[in-house]
C-alpha cells in the first residue's frame, strides 16, 4: 500500500517510554520515585491553552502516587536543559523515573524536539540549536541504569513554524522502544489529535482518569485511555503504542495478575472459573526463540515443501535435547491431530506464548461450551502481554467476530493495525482476515479495500505470500476487479524472488494457455519456467519437465530421457513421481499404455503415503485381473528407495 502522508499539521502526540525490569510485579511504591514535569503554553507566537494545566495536573497526580516532582511552567531552553541534567543525576540513585512535557514539539530529520517558550525558529536548521532533543531525556535515563522509567511527551497541537520548514513531515517521528519499554502516542504518527475543549488535552484528560487506578498495568492503562479517546473523538484520534515490554508494571501500586483493563471489560467477558492459572514460561535460548518465531510465521502461509521439512528437522533436534519448545514444534508439525493437540496442551500448561495461542485457537474453533471461547480470549490476552504477535492477530479476529464476548470491530481493527505497524510481515495474514470477513462479517467494500491494501503493502515490502495473494485476487476477481495482466505481473514478481510455486503456476499457464491470466499456449516458455523451478529443487516442476521431454513439448522429444528423470525421482521416494509414472502409463502420454505398470506405480505410491495414488489405485483395480493384482501388490510391497540416491 502506498503511504499517504498528511498535510503539514503538527499534532499533539503523547509518547510514553517505559523501561521495565524483567517480570517486575512487586510494589513500585516501595522504591524511590522521581518526576520532572514541564508544561509550556506562553509561546510568543501560537500560544497554547492546555499544556500548563496538563503539566500542573499531572504533577499533582504523580505527587499523590509518591513521586518527588519538579514542576516547570513556561520554561526556557536553559531551564529545560538544566532540569533534565539534574533529573538524570537523581535517577542514578535508582528507583522509578518519570518525565512529562506538554507543549509544542517538532520533527526534523527524524529527530523529535521539544520547544521552549523562548525559541526563535526561522528555519529547520534553527530547531537543533533552539529546542531540546527528546532523545536527551531517554539517554539520561539509559545512562542512569535505573528503572522502570516513563517519558511522556504531549508534544504539539500545531507546528507554529510549518511555513518556515522545507519538509512536510507531520507529527513527531516514531521513537523505537528499547527492550523492556513502551512508547505510546496520543495519536498515530502523522495524525491530528484534539487539544481538548476543557482544562486538559483529550489524551491527558483520560490519562489522568486512569493513571491512579490501583494495580492497573501500564499496557492496560494505555489500552483503557486509547478506547476512551477513540470514543470521544469519534474515531478521529487513535492513540498508538510501540512496545517491547518485559513483565508488567503499574504506576499505582502492585500490578494485578494479568487481566483486562477496566475499559475492555465490555469486550472481554468475565474469566471463567475453570480458566487455568498462568505460569512463567521456561527461558528460551536464541535457537528456541527463532524456532517459535519461524513456526508462528509459517502457520497459514504458502511455502515450498522443504520449509516444513527444515522446521521439522530443527524441532526434532531440540526435542531430542528435552527442549519444551522443540517438543511443541515437533508435536504441532505432526500429521496426527491427537499428537498435535496433546503437544499444544502440554506446552500451554508451561505458559509458552505460542502454545497459548494454539490452545486458544483449538478452544475457539471447537468449543464445548461458551466458556471455552471466553477462556480462549484470556489465553490470547496472556500471550499478547508476553509479546506473541500471533495472539494479537487471533484476539483481533475474536473481537470482530464477537466470539467469547461482545463484538468489538473497532478494537479488533486496532489490534490488526498495531500488529502490522510493529510486525510488517503480518500484513498478509491481516489481509486474509479482512478478505475472510468480507460480506459475511464486515461490509464488503470496506473489508475488501482494507484487505487488498494490507496485501499490497506487504507485497511491496517483499513478502512472497502477499505477492501470491495479490496475483490470485486479480486472477479470480471478487474482492477486486479481475485483471489478468495485473495477476501475471504479481506471479512474475514472486517468481523473480525465487518462489518456485509462482514459477510452476506460470509454467502451467503457458503450457496449456490461460484465459484467467490472459496468455496463450507457449510450450517453449512453459518449459523454461518448469526447468527454472526444477533447478531450484521443486520436484513437481521436475515431473513437468520430464513429461514435456517425453512428449516433446517445448523441447526435442526424448521419451527415454524423460522416463529416466521420473524414475530417478521415484528411486528417491518422491510421491509425486509415483503418481506421475502411474498416470503416464495409464494415459499413454508419450509411452505405450500399460495398465499393469500404472497399477504398480500407484500401488507403490499408496504404500508410501500418497493419497492421490491410493485413489487412482482403487479406481483402476477392477480393470486388473485378481491374480495379476496379487503379483503387482507383492512387487510393490518389495519396493525400497535406492541407497545413496
Amino acid at each position: 500500500m502506498h503511504r499517504n502522508f498528511p498535510q503539514p499539521l503538527w499534532l499533539p502526540i503523547l509518547v510514553i517510554v517505559t523501561s521495565l525490569l524483567l517480570f517486575a510485579t512487586g510494589s513500585a511504591l516501595a522504591s524511590s520515585r522521581t518526576a520532572l514535569v514541564i508544561g509550556n503554553s506562553a509561546y510568543p507566537t501560537a500560544p497554547l491553552k492546555n499544556p500548563a494545566n496538563d503539566a500542573a495536573d499531572v504533577a499533582a497526580a504523580l505527587k499523590k502516587l509518591g513521586f518527588d516532582v519538579v514542576l516547570l511552567k513556561n520554561a526556557t531552553m536553559q531551564q529545560m536543559e538544566e532540569a533534565v541534567r539534574e533529573f538524570g543525576l537523581k535517577l542514578r540513585q535508582g528507583g522509578t523515573g518519570l518525565f512529562y512535557f506538554a507543549g509544542h514539539g517538532v520533527q526534523v530529520a527524524g529527530e523529535n524536539y521539544l520547544v521552549p517558550v523562548n525559541a526563535v525558529i526561522q528555519s529547520e536548521g534553527d530547531v537543533k540549536y533552539g529546542c531540546l532533543n527528546a532523545g536527551l531525556v531517554l539517554a539520561k535515563m539509559e545512562d542512569a541504569g535505573n528503572g522502570p522509567n516513563v517519558v511522556i511527551l504531549d508534544a504539539c497541537r500545531n507546528n507554529p513554524f510549518a511555513r518556515s520548514f522545507r519538509s512536510a513531515e507531520a507529527g513527531l517521528a516514531r521513537m523505537d522502544a528499547p527492550t523492556g519499554s513502551i512508547i505510546a502516542y496520543a495519536t498515530a504518527p502523522g495524525k491530528v489529535a484534539s487539544d481538548g475543549d476543557g482544562r486538559n488535552g483529550l489524551y491527558t484528560q483520560h490519562l489522568l482518569r486512569n493513571i491512579a487506578t490501583p494495580g492497573l498495568s501500564v499496557s492496560d492503562m494505555f489500552m483503557s485511555v486509547r478506547e476512551a479517546v477513540v470514543r470521544d473523538s469519534g474515531k478521529k484520534q487513535v492513540p498508538w503504542e510501540n512496545t517491547s515490554l518485559i513483565g508488567r508494571f503499574s504506576l499505582a501500586g502492585p500490578v494485578a495478575a494479568p487481566a483486562p483493563a477496566p475499559a475492555l471489560q465490555a469486550s472481554l467477558a468475565p474469566k471463567p472459573a475453570s480458566a487455568p492459572a498462568f505460569q512463567v514460561p521456561p527461558p528460551a535460548s536464541p535457537e528456541e526463540s527463532r524456532l517459535m518465531s519461524d513456526l508462528g510465521a509459517y502457520r497459514g502461509t504458502k511455502r515450498d515443501e522443504d520449509v516444513e521439512a527444515k522446521l521439522i528437522a530443527r524441532a526434532k533436534a531440540l526435542a531430542a535435547k528435552g527442549s519444551p519448545y522443540g517438543l511443541l514444534a515437533q508435536g504441532w508439525l505432526s500429521e496426527d491431530e491427537a499428537v498435535r493437540n496433546q503437544a499444544v496442551a502440554k506446552a500451554a500448561k508451561l505458559g509458552i506464548p505460542l502454545a497459548l495461542v494454539l490452545r486458544a485457537e483449538f478452544l475457539a474453533d471447537q468449543p464445548v461450551s461458551p466458556s471455552d471461547v471466553v477462556e480462549a480470549r484470556e489465553l490470547l490476552r496472556r500471550a499478547m502481554d508476553m509479546g506473541e504477535p500471533e495472539a494479537r492477530l487471533d484476539l483481533g479476529r475474536l473481537f470482530i467476530l464477537g466470539k467469547g464476548g461482545p463484538k468489538d470491530v473497532a478494537g479488533g481493527e486496532r489490534l490488526f493495525a498495531d500488529l502490522v505497524r510493529e510486525r510488517p510481515a503480518y500484513g498478509t495474514k491481516v489481509a486474509l482476515a479482512y478478505l475472510e470477513f468480507s460480506e459475511k462479517v464486515l461490509p464488503k467494500p470496506d473489508a475488501d479495500a482494507k484487505g487488498v491494501a494490507y496485501a499490497r503493502r506487504a507485497a511491496s515490502l517483499g513478502d512472497i505470500d502477499a505477492m501470491m495473494l495479490m496475483a490470485e485476487l486479480y486472477e479470480r476477481g471478487g474482492h477486486v476487479k479481475k485483471d489478468p495482466y495485473e495477476a501475471w505481473s504479481w506471479y512474475e514478481k514472486a517468481a523473480g524472488r525465487g518462489y518456485t510455486w509462482a514459477m510452476t503456476t506460470l509454467g502451467i499457464s503457458l503450457r496449456y494457455g490461460s484465459e484467467d491470466l490472459g496468455v496463450k499456449k507457449n510450450q517453449v516458455e512453459a518449459f523454461k519456467w518448469f526447468r527454472k523451478a526444477a533447478d531450484l529443487g521443486n520436484t513437481s516442476a521436475l515431473i513437468d519437465v520430464a513429461k514435456m521431454t517425453i512428449l516433446g513439448e517445448g523441447v526435442p522429444k526424448d521419451p527415454q530421457g524423460g522416463l529416466a528423470m521420473l524414475k530417478g525421482l521415484a528411486d528417491k521416494g518422491d510421491q509425486n513421481a509415483f503418481y506421475g509414472l502411474g498416470t503416464l502409463y495409464l494415459d499413454g502420454e508419450g509411452v505405450p499404455k500399460n495398465r499393469s505398470l500404472a497399477y504398480y506405480w500407484f500401488a507403490v505410491g499408496a504404500r508410501n503415503g500418497s493419497d492421490v495414488s491410493g485413489i487412482r489405485l482403487r479406481s483402476l483395480a477392477p480393470d486388473i485381473p485378481a491374480e495379476e493384482r496379487v503379483k503387482l501388490d507383492a512387487q510393490a510391497a518389495k519396493w525400497k528407495p535406492r541407497k545413496g540416491m
